[in-house]
């Protein structure tokens, strides 16, 4: 039969790769190369603010609708309340430049299990989550150091893998997960939801000549 990694190789190559990857985050970041108005003005200082009872608020912005309020009042990203939860171990933006890296690798893991459940076969499955983790929107992506949307290349795979399993108890899970992210996640849910309409309707992928 066709060639397939094992669970241990997958999780072994993709925490060899996330830790290469997380060392030029961090170097950036360090360096100070990285886009810290999104990054520093956006998220990691209202997580710090969370912790002090002022849920994601923006001290300064370089948009004066956006300073002195909760950045809820902009953008619905649900999903960084949880996440702030990590500045009470410590106040550092180490976890959110380290979540960037994981949602990336996960997806990437995804990825390849996707393939895989569509008859891709390993080989091709493995090439398509390389070519996930290292194409240059990943790149221009981590160069923010952290955005909320990168947990997008977590949830969305997870969520198409889990409905070609038919796991729906995950499907949901995923879902919810997406929506926690931004007001925008509907359109992504509507992508997917047609993708698998699509897919688990053999007579609707028949061209009849």
């Amino acid at each position: 039969g066709s060639w397939n990694p094992t669970t241990r190789q997958v999780w072994t190559t993709a925490i060899v790769f996330g830790l290469t990857i997380f060392w030029f985050v961090l170097t950036r970041f360090y360096s100070g190369d990285i886009n810290a108005i999104d990054f520093t003005v956006y998220y990691d200082r209202p997580n710090f603010q969370t912790l002090l009872g002022k849920p994601l608020f923006v001290e300064s912005a370089d948009d004066s609708g956006r300073a002195y309020r909760s950045y809820f009042a902009v953008h619905a990203h649900w999903v960084m309340l949880p996440l702030s939860a990590f500045y009470w171990i410590a106040a550092s933006p180490i976890w959110v430049l380290a979540l960037s890296v994981v949602a990336v690798m996960a997806g990437a893991v995804y990825t390849l299990r996707i393939v895989q459940a569509t008859g891709g076969g390993g080989l091709l499955g493995s090439s398509g989550a390389l070519a996930f983790v290292l194409n240059d929107n990943t790149a221009r992506t981590l160069n923010y150091g952290f955005h909320v949307e990168v947990m997008y290349a977590w949830f969305i795979p997870w969520m198409i893998h889990a409905g070609l399993q038919r796991r729906w108890s995950s499907f949901g899970v995923a879902a919810m997960c997406c929506i926690a992210v931004k007001e925008d996640a509907f359109l992504f849910l509507f992508a997917v939801a047609s993708v698998l309409a699509l897919v688990r309707r053999p007579a609707l992928r028949r061209i009849e000549w």
